[in-house]
């Protein structure tokens, strides 16, 4: 489960210092406003985060199971058709 978590949880720790240093840069420009849209965007974007890592880590596996058995019945009815020109007698 660590494996899982441990990227999940850094990407936001730089989602949030990347805002904290947006805030800092708008802040100098003087307006209280865009620094409250920067400052209301933030947990927006990290809920829409949340949500973007546990639907992509939970339907990645389902995903690479179909996708490797279509590879898969692809590589074997390609090698099927090779091996059935070359068939050799050993009798």
């Amino acid at each position: 489960m660590r494996k899982l978590t441990i990227p999940s949880v850094a990407s936001m720790l730089i989602i949030i210092f990347y805002n904290m240093v947006d805030i800092f840069y708008v802040g100098q420009l003087g307006d209280l406003n865009k620094v409250a849209a920067i400052s209301v965007a933030t947990p927006i974007i990290l809920i829409l985060m949340v949500f973007r890592n546990m639907f992509g880590i939970a339907f990645a596996q389902p995903i690479s199971d179909i996708s490797s058995a279509i590879i898969g019945f692809i590589i074997l009815r390609y090698m099927g058709k090779k091996t059935k020109k070359k068939n050799i007698n050993l009798n």
